[in-house]
């Protein structure tokens, strides 16, 4: 399993409970809207004033905790649980070896969201001007999570095939997110009536190569 590494955006200090006056807190650098993924690897921040690293323990109620040694950086693994939500809860560790608690973290576990790709600016099936067409250059692909979003995917290949009027099919492969030479030319001569499909499009997530369970489907329309 590759890694997923979210950007850290806000330090959230967290008190999960009433502390006496001078108690240390833990800091947790948390991913917006606290959400975290099943089935893939959700870095976190973690880190007590005054403490170092190997003075603090970090618990989940879901899933497990890994740590980097000497640093603030810890990983939240859930796996495929069927949990809706997930506590991080961070203690010290006093001279009588007991944990004392120092604050805890709720977070939202969701599925990892599903890419989807448009061509250029086209997205979603239909009718398509054929300026708008040869305008296109590359497919791009997106996540509805504004998280995951900044993540983004990498694309591998994926394939064009153009259905003319006449019946006669033209179909080709691109080995990265860029329009062949040989699709913009295609494209080029697209005439009233013929129909072009995107699909069999492969990306690299957090997950390693994975398809996009989806086709683009475009009757072109010349004005």
């Amino acid at each position: 399993m590759k890694y997923l590494f979210l950007f850290l955006y806000i330090l959230f200090q967290i008190t999960g409970f009433a502390q006496p006056k001078n108690q240390p807190m833990a800091v947790i650098a948390a991913t917006k809207n606290n959400i975290v993924y099943r089935g893939v690897i959700n870095p976190l921040s973690i880190a007590v004033p005054g403490y170092y690293d190997k003075d603090i323990v970090v618990k989940t109620n879901v899933g497990k905790i890994e740590h980097f040694v000497n640093s603030a950086n810890y990983e939240l693994i859930i796996g495929l649980c069927p949990d809706i939500s997930a506590t991080v809860s961070v203690y010290i560790k006093k001279p009588n070896k007991k944990l004392q608690p120092v604050g805890e973290l709720q977070f939202k576990v969701k599925d990892f969201p599903k890419p989807i790709f448009q061509l250029g600016s086209i997205v979603g099936d239909g009718v398509v001007s054929y300026e708008r067409l040869t305008q296109a250059n590359a497919i791009f692909v997106f996540q509805s999570c504004f998280v995951v979003c900044e993540m983004g995917y990498k694309i591998r290949e994926f394939q064009v095939k153009h259905k003319h009027k006449d019946g006669t099919i033209s179909i080709f492969k691109a080995t990265n997110f860029l329009l062949t030479e040989e699709m913009k030319e295609s494209f080029k001569k697209a005439e009233d009536g013929d129909v072009i499909m995107v699909y069999d499009v492969k990306v690299e997530g957090p997950n390693g190569i994975e398809s996009i369970d989806d086709e683009l489907i475009l009757d072109i329309k010349k004005i």
